[in-house]
């Protein structure tokens, strides 16, 4: 177990070293890196999760057990304090670069939004419930980053510094990007019986309500307000029509605490006791 530790480490301290050395020259040195240094980090890390869960299933032991939890767990803190605050294009006033499409935030947010969701899929039914949660609600979170930035991002160009202010179109625009994002979490989450994705839609639905009432009826005027409350309300009659017809089954067999079972996955033997 301690070789198994050890091996685990260094590998991984490895593949940090070379991204540092390749981000800046072959200067290892303790400046704070980048963003795209940083999302190559967590991709790194959300990949290291993965590939200890995949040997514990493989070669069962609480080294790969714990580590791929323990790694899971200091990515998304990573995130928190790195891709959300410390190195966001908009407090940092860093350039998104002139790509439309494959530019900072596709590497710094969407694809790490797409691996902690790849990484929660494979999870389900193997970890427990709370880690499943917590990577589905990050990869969530990342997406949700991504989508409003990248709606900034086209009403202000590759630099997105939040000095510039708000237009009123724009504000329109996080209220409806916000609610197709919420729609599709939950589509998904009802496609794949996630209740983690679920439950992430209905706080991204939460916070769209609260800044329609917030932020849209203090800031927008005429056209733009009327049509902010009228998408809300037919989205939440939408939404609430859904879960009506489609999600009554799901409520009542979703028991607190239950874990969410992938549905091909046969359940864990004696001899397989992750």
């Amino acid at each position: 177990n301690l070789l198994d530790a050890l091996a685990c480490l260094f590998c991984l301290l490895t593949l940090g070293i070379l991204v540092r050395h390749a981000m800046n020259g072959g200067v290892l040195d303790s400046a704070t890196p980048t963003l795209a240094e940083q999302a190559i980090y967590t991709l790194l890390t959300v990949g290291a999760s993965g590939t200890l869960m995949a040997l514990d299933l493989r070669r069962p032991s609480i080294i790969f057990r714990t580590g791929s939890m323990a790694v899971g767990y200091l990515s998304m803190i990573s995130v928190i304090g790195a891709h959300y605050v410390g190195l966001n294009p908009y407090f940092t006033g860093e350039s998104t670069g002139r790509i439309a499409f494959f530019n900072l935030l596709f590497l710094a947010y969407l694809l790490p939004g797409l691996a902690y969701g790849v990484a929660a899929w494979f999870a389900r039914g193997r970890r427990p419930m709370h880690y499943v949660v917590a990577l589905a609600l990050t990869g969530a979170s990342l997406l949700f980053a991504y989508v409003s930035l990248s709606v900034r991002r086209i009403y202000h160009g590759a630099d997105i510094s939040e000095w510039k202010g708000f237009l009123q179109s724009e504000l329109y625009t996080y209220s409806v990007v916000w609610l197709v994002l919420s729609v599709v979490l939950l589509v998904i989450g009802y496609r794949f019986r996630a209740k983690s994705l679920r439950i992430a839609a209905a706080i991204l639905m939460l916070i769209t309500v609260l800044k329609v009432f917030l932020v849209d009826m203090g800031n927008l005027e005429g056209l733009y307000r009327v049509l902010s409350l009228i998408g809300l309300g037919v989205a939440l009659i939408g939404i609430g029509r859904f879960y009506q017809t489609t999600l009554a089954g799901l409520a009542s067999d979703d028991g607190p605490g239950k874990v969410d079972p992938a549905p091909d996955d046969p359940p864990a033997s004696a001899e397989n006791p992750a």
